[in-house]
């Protein structure tokens, strides 16, 4: 239940900021497991995901794969 409403308290501070214009490219610093990088990609930028821990990264590179098929 908090990771809920803190998704959705965090979402709406950053949402404003993210652009939608299909040739803006957003660094996801520290992304992890790409949470952000899935809603902004939804709003049409570009995003390009980076985290220090590969393990991470597993997760979102097996959903592009999903969604590309």
């Amino acid at each position: 239940m908090y990771y809920k409403i803190f998704d959705t308290i965090t979402w709406k501070y950053i949402e404003p900021h993210v652009p939608t214009n299909p040739n803006a490219l957003v660094l996801d610093a520290g992304g992890g497991t790409g949470r952000w990088t899935a809603r902004m990609t939804k709003k049409g930028c570009r995003v390009v995901l980076i985290d220090a821990q590969i393990e991470c990264l597993m997760l979102p590179l097996a959903l592009a794969d999903h969604l590309q098929a």
